[in-house]
């Protein structure tokens, strides 16, 4: 409900201020970031929810040692039903955290981020690219959940990776 959006949003500009160090950052920011950027297709939480991000924005721009929930962004990002306001923002937390990553992190959601880039924006599409080629060497690395093995993507894709490499 909406009451409840509200006392979710204020309680996290609370906790932001109480997390100083970069891990409890961290911590809070897997817990809450995604859930207030799915908010912003809500019109009554949208103002709160402005107010959070920016809160967020201004610290981890700064805050290097801050690592971002890229999992959960990608998937805020990728939803159907994802608002232009979410994708925007979505992909705003996924450029800063995404060079923080880690790479047994960044291996496995290379292919999430290529499999299905022919529905986004152009914009969208060269950071997604970009994302992708930065961390294409951890795809299949030692002690990773997957591999390049198996995987293909669709002819659009395929297509665009191979025109935006050459």
């Amino acid at each position: 409900s909406m009451s409840d959006s509200n006392s979710f949003l204020e309680s996290c500009l609370w906790a932001l201020i109480d997390a100083r160090e970069d891990a409890a950052l961290s911590v809070l920011l897997r817990k809450m970031l995604s859930r207030t950027i799915v908010l912003l297709r809500n019109d009554a939480a949208r103002p709160k929810a402005l107010e959070v991000i920016k809160n967020v924005s201004n610290r981890v721009k700064t805050a290097t040692g801050v690592k971002l929930p890229l999992k959960e962004l990608l998937q805020v990002f990728n939803a159907q039903e994802a608002s232009p306001f979410e994708k925007n923002f979505a992909m705003l937390f996924l450029e800063i955290g995404w060079k923080r990553g880690d790479p047994s992190e960044l291996g496995p959601l290379v292919q999430t981020l290529l499999q299905d880039m022919c529905r986004h924006q152009a914009t969208h599409r060269t950071a997604l690219l970009q994302m992708a080629l930065f961390s294409l060497e951890h795809v299949g690395a030692r002690g990773a959940e997957r591999s390049w093995e198996g995987f293909t993507l669709p002819a659009p894709e395929a297509e665009l990776l191979r025109s935006f490499l050459l």
